[in-house]
Parts: C-alpha cells; sequence; structure tokens
C-alpha cells in the first residue's frame, strides 16, 4: 500500500503527572530530542504529547481522552510508525490511559500496518501464563495493529530507554535518511545491541520478522528550483499572496533523473516551524509549521512541476519552511526535501479578492449526493473550490479549515491536515477526507469553516 502514511512518523510522550503526583523524568524531552535528532527530516512527524491535551476527572480517574482519539486518528489514518515514550504496563500507556489493550485495540481501524517502538515498562510481557500483553495483541490481531515492534518484557528505566531507542532510530536510517539504505529491522536491532548490552537493555527485544524493512519511500527526489531559481545555498523567499512554482525530479541510482519514471506525487509546502512552549513541563517544544499547499502532481519523464498561491495566513517571521516532494507508481515511490526556502513578507502587487472558496459536503463516497445515513464510522468529504487559492494554513484566526459538530464550538476539528489538491490544480481546488469513528446513533449536524 502506498501514500503519504509511508513519509508518517508519530510520536507519544506522557506528561509528568503520575498517581503518585508531579516526577521530574523527561518524557517529552525524550521525544524531542528523538525527533531532532534521529528521525528523518524528510518525514512528516506527527506529535501527540500529553501535556497538551486538556486533563478530565471522572469517577475512572484522570483521563486525557482527547489524546486518545487523536493516536487512534493517526493510526487509522496511516503512520509508517508510532513511538511511546512513557509509563506503562501490560496493558496501558501511561496513567491517564492515553492507551488502553481493552479499549484503545477495538477501535483500530488500520490496514497499513505500523511499526511501533514503545521504551516503557512491561508492554511486551511475552512469558507471563495467561496473559496477552497489549503489544502481542497488537501483533496477533488480523487486518490491524502492528507489523512489529521494539519492545520491553519487563520493568525498564527511563534514561537508559531513550539511550537505546535513539540508537535504534539512528541505526534503522542511517545518516538520517529513509532513502541512504534500505536496513532491515534485524540490521538495526542487531547494530543497536552490539553497543547496548547492559542489564536495562537485555529487557528489550525485536517483536519482528528480523527480515523485515519498512514500508518508508526508498527513491531519492530533489526540489530542483523555485520560482526558476535553483536551491543551493542561498535560501529562497516566498511570500503571501504571491505565485510560486515548485519544480523537481525523481533520480536513479546514478544520481541522474530517471527518465522512465511515470506516476503521481504530493508536493507539500510548510510553514516555518514553531516554538511552544508548556507550562505544566516549563518545557518548550517544536511544532512544524502549517500547511501553505499540498496538491497532487503528475510525474512525466521523472520530472514535476507545479504552482500555487501562497495564503495570507503565515507567521511572517522571514524563517525557514519545508518543500516535501513524495512520488510513487504502481512499482515504487519515493521522497525528497529542501528547507531552502524563506516564509515571510507580502507580494504587494496582488489583489485579495477578500472571497471565501466554494464548499461542497458528502459523506464516504463523492458520487453519493444528498447520503444523510452514515455508519459509525465514515469519512466526511468536503470539495473546495477557489480561484485565488485556498487557504489552508490553519493559523489565521478564524481562517482555520475546521469543522463544528453539533454546535460545539468549544471542541471545533481541524481539518488543515486533511487537506489535499486535486491533481495539477495549483492549490485551487481539493478534497478534505476526515473519518468519524464510533460515532453513537442520532442526528448530528456539521458545519464546515473554510
Amino acid at each position: 500500500l502506498k501514500g503519504t502514511w509511508t513519509n508518517t512518523v508519530t510520536l507519544v510522550a506522557d506528561d509528568n503527572v503520575t498517581s503518585d503526583g508531579i516526577e521530574t523524568l523527561q518524557h517529552t524531552r525524550q521525544s524531542e530530542t528523538l525527533a531532532n535528532e534521529s528521525v528523518p527530516k524528510s518525514f512528516d512527524i506527527k506529535k501527540i504529547y500529553l501535556a497538551e491535551y486538556p486533563t478530565v476527572i471522572s469517577g475512572l480517574g484522570r483521563k486525557k481522552p482527547n489524546a486518545t482519539d487523536a493516536l487512534v486518528a493517526a493510526i487509522n489514518t496511516g503512520t509508517l510508525m508510532v513511538n511511546y515514550q512513557g509509563h506503562g504496563s501490560e496493558d496501558l500507556w501511561a496513567d491517564e490511559e492515553v492507551f488502553n489493550r481493552v479499549t484503545t485495540i477495538p477501535r483500530l481501524n488500520n490496514e497499513r500496518l505500523f511499526f511501533l517502538s514503545a521504551p516503557t515498562c512491561d508492554f511486551a510481557y511475552f512469558d507471563k501464563p495467561g496473559v496477552i500483553s497489549g503489544a502481542e495483541e497488537l501483533l496477533i490481531t488480523e487486518n490491524k495493529g502492528v507489523i512489529g515492534g521494539f519492545v520491553s518484557s519487563r520493568p525498564v528505566y527511563s534514561a537508559p530507554n531513550a539511550a537505546l531507542n535513539e540508537a535504534f532510530y539512528s541505526n534503522l536510517f542511517p545518516d538520517n535518511s529513509s532513502t541512504h539504505e534500505a536496513r532491515t529491522i534485524g540490521e538495526a536491532y542487531f547494530i543497536t545491541k552490539q553497543v547496548f548490552d547492559e542489564s536495562n537493555d537485555e529487557k528489550f527485544f525485536l517483536m519482528s520478522d528480523p527480515a523485515l524493512v519498512l514500508n518508508s519511500p526508498s527513491i531519492p527526489v530533489a526540489i530542483d528550483s523555485v520560482n526558476g531559481n535553483t536551491l543551493n545555498e542561498n535560501s529562497i523567499q516566498i511570500k503571501a499572496l504571491s505565485t510560486v512554482s515548485v519544480a523537481g525530479s525523481v533520480k536513479n541510482s546514478n544520481g541522474d533523473v530517471d527518465n522512465n519514471l511515470e506516476g503521481e506525487g504530493f508536493v507539500t509546502v510548510y510553514d516555518a516551524e514553531k516554538q511552544k512552549f508548556i507550562k505544566d513541563l516549563n518545557e518548550t517544544v517544536v511544532k512544524q509549521g502549517g500547511i501553505i499547499f499540498n496538491g497532487r502532481v503528475s510525474i512525466e519523464n521523472g520530472n514535476f512541476r507545479t504552482e500555487f498561491v501562497v495564503p495570507k495566513d503565515i507567521t511572517y517571521e522571514n524563517k525557514n519552511g519545508k518543500i516535501v516532494a513524495y512520488v510513487f507508481n504502481d512499482n515504487n515511490d519515493g521522497i525528497g526535501f529542501t528547507t531552502n526556502v524563506i516564509v515571510g513578507g507580502t507580494d504587494t502587487t496582488v489583489v485579495n479578492d477578500n472571497k471565501g472558496p466554494e464548499a461542497e459536503i458528502y459523506y464516504d463516497n463523492i458520487n453519493f449526493e444528498n447520503s444523510f445515513l452514515v455508519n459509525p464510522d465514515f469519512k466526511l468529504i468536503v470539495k473546495l473550490t477557489d480561484e485565488t487559492g485556498l487557504n489552508t494554513t490553519g493559523t489565521g484566526v478564524g481562517h482555520k479549515l475546521e469543522a463544528i459538530l453539533n454546535e460545539d464550538v468549544e471542541n471545533t476539528i481541524d481539518l488543515s491536515n486533511n487537506f489535499t489538491g486535486d491533481l495539477n490544480s495549483g492549490g485551487k481546488s481539493g478534497l478534505i477526507e476526515y473519518n468519524f469513528f464510533d460515532k453513537e446513533p442520532g442526528n448530528y449536524n456539521i458545519k464546515i469553516l473554510s
């Protein structure tokens, strides 16, 4: 199964609140270190940090249901890997139970199996008679769950866990690249265990076919130019309201353009990264910039080109953004990226028409009009069109792509990352596709803000 999910890594981190009070362990900081130092920069990194989610106190204790919802949505939408950093047991992740074997696994609906790394206690306690651990059930459940895991079978400690896990990721992705060398899970595990052989490390094992190679994009792709300017040491600026062109190419093993490759691709342009201070942790984390453009392109003779209008709602900080190109056909897929673009400023020669896009709402299938009956698990589809370009950054006040379900304005649903531009449309039309799960029977109304 090809798709941008093969270029996605989901990082989940515990907060610092336990049943015994506030602790000093830095699970979120460990996750940030993994993201910054060991995960290739080409990946789309989704972060689910419990400290950022609201707490709900009930008769069942302290919970963070929105974090669990985000985890289930990330898995069901598709992610190559999930990493959990924090406290755990045979059945649970975190005191707030962001993952609960009994209640979370039944909610999973992911035919795109992910690889799990879980530097936490006991989650793969496989040798306790009569007991199935969470990791085991994720592995043996048919048609969903994990393809394998790097997990522990006993109580382990936070700091050495993090060091071991970072080494495993670094060995899985040599030179911090997903396309440099296709290592098997077993090779990465073997190299890691040659160095990490202390008592804590011995409690970790590979719950996987060691010959497995992750389904990450393997063909190198280059972003060749922006606005006709070749990318080199000098970054190219893209301004709000300006029309930007991006051209790139797919490379062969010799580094030349693969003129025989035909297919499709997705070009995604991100705003500059943001720093977010989490008061409860007294910690600053990096948040990926909003999506300025995400559109489908044709690959012809190994080359692709697209253009789009930069929305007005950018950060204006004149910092580096990122352009990622994912390409695929029936046989292969590839990835490439650049950060040699500066996002900021405004093209003052352009007149803003101050009109919003046209929107059409469908459910499950765009060919089914007037569909009012849906299953508990259903897909919301919104078709958007705007001849001056669509704003998908999700950063402007009142300008987000979002849904309001049953007038619940306090818990809007951010749709910004679920939009994909139509093939070769230049960001002027496209679809939002958002999956709902486990909805109770009854009447619902939904409002789309764009």
